[in-house]
């Protein structure tokens, strides 16, 4: 028998390459295959080109479009979505790409892309997410596994000092020491302060509405929700937390929220920049603030800190919660345990 010779276009064959080491295959054996399925017509015109793209699986964007839309994970905030999307762009990835087309080798050259022009952490965030998008598609087998992200991680040699710290009692005295601070109202004045009683992030605080602060049981409490002005970051963003007593005294309950200052975070920032020179201080290390001053000086363990400040947390959190509360802790004994949060330069 003589040779036949097909002329195979490159995307196609990309395909056959992938498909072969996603199942094990000899790449012959899968080409093989694909001049099987289409019989004598394998004159990869479009009709037979959209035939080979439905045989490699879904696509990148019917993935995301799913994962977004799963009815288990919620209804996802906008800066989540956006997250995702530029996750994929960084990593070249259009929505058209196949699943298939994705593996193991492609994965670590992303990788090794996403780690040339940008920081470890960031880097790192795109990767957890892509991995993040392949375990859904696998879960819902729109694509075999293995996921070709799993467990790829970029090095991060950052100095911690080189991160966003902590404020200092002395960093405290003078932020809440400024004429602009103690002439300013509403949430200008407070979103700072909630960040720090309650380790909240900026955007959670920022985007409260009038019904978010109130009483649960005669026990003062700020809810964070959805609501028309934000969507939180995640399901265990959407807590309940009670107020510390320092915060009520300041007058947190009587805040007035009616009206959405878009401002409140570039506001605080340019506040914060004005008094602080060190440039890894902002609204944000309020939140390590808490985190930090709820280990080593208020002795809050990781799960109540962890249901107070909306944190995922992990294994030792939910044991720690089962152990001691008997499940996640209560409104009340959250209380209880908020009346340790105190700053003792602030008044």
């Amino acid at each position: 028998m003589g040779t036949i010779t097909i002329d195979i276009p490159e995307s196609t064959l990309a395909l056959a390459e992938a498909m072969a080491a996603r199942e094990q295959r000899d790449l012959g054996n899968m080409l093989a295959r694909m001049v099987w399925f289409y019989g004598n017509s394998f004159d990869y015109s479009d009709g037979v080109q959209g035939s080979a793209n439905r045989l490699s699986g879904a696509t990148i964007g019917e993935t995301l479009k799913g994962f977004l839309s799963a009815p288990e994970r919620g209804e996802r905030a906008a800066n989540t979505i956006a997250n995702y999307r530029k996750a994929l762009n960084a990593a070249g990835l259009s929505e058209g790409t196949a699943l298939a087309s994705v593996d193991r080798a492609k994965a670590r050259e992303i990788v090794t892309a996403l780690q040339a022009d940008r920081k470890a952490s960031s880097a790192n965030l795109y990767i957890t997410n892509l991995s993040t998008l392949f375990a859904f598609a696998i879960r819902e087998q729109m694509t075999a596994g293995p996921n070709p992200f799993d467990g790829l991680r970029i090095h991060d040699d950052t100095d911690p000092g080189e991160r966003r710290l902590p404020f200092t009692d002395g960093d405290l005295e003078k932020i809440f020491g400024t004429a602009e601070w103690r002439q300013a109202t509403g949430l200008r004045r407070f979103s700072l302060l909630i960040q720090l009683f309650t380790g909240a992030r900026s955007g959670e605080v920022n985007g409260l509405e009038p019904d978010d602060i109130g009483e649960f049981n005669g026990i003062p409490v700020i809810r964070f929700r959805d609501n028309g002005r934000r969507k939180l970051k995640n399901k265990v963003s959407q807590r309940t937390v009670p107020i510390p007593q320092q915060l009520v005294d300041m007058g947190v309950m009587d805040l007035d929220l009616s009206f959405h200052d878009k401002g409140v975070s570039r506001w605080t920032n340019r506040l914060i920049r004005s008094v602080i020179g060190d440039q890894k201080k902002t609204q944000h290390s309020a939140r390590h603030t808490f985190a930090d001053r709820a280990r080593n000086e208020w002795g809050l363990d990781i799960a109540a800190t962890n249901a107070i400040g909306g944190w995922t947390g992990g294994a030792l959190s939910a044991e720690i919660s089962q152990r001691v509360y008997g499940g996640k802790p209560s409104i009340r004994q959250l209380q209880e345990l908020t009346s340790k949060v105190q700053f003792k330069v602030i008044s």
